[in-house]
């Protein structure tokens, strides 16, 4: 998802954790914002932001693993995508 709204979170939200990563030579990142209300991921591929926010819902503790993994695969995913259609 190309979303100027995420790039405006970035300004205003403060967070609780933010993880760097690589993937195939890009970088992207995994945060939770303040209180776990929120956890997302966002990279920038030739000029242009790609990235996902999902609202927090936590029923049990462990099930912040599931979206962890969840928002890396698609973050991944997109990833190889965008940068297919680039080359």
């Amino acid at each position: 998802m190309l979303d100027d709204k995420i790039i405006e979170q970035f300004k205003v939200k403060s967070f609780q954790s933010v993880r760097h990563l690589i993937h195939n030579g890009v970088l992207y990142a995994i945060f939770i914002t303040n209180r776990f209300r929120k956890m997302g991921w966002m990279t920038e591929i030739g000029g242009k932001h790609y990235g996902n926010v999902v609202k927090l819902s936590l029923v049990e503790k462990d099930d912040i693993i599931d979206v962890y993994v969840s928002l890396d695969t698609n973050a991944k995913q997109t990833i190889n995508e965008v940068c297919k259609q680039l080359s």
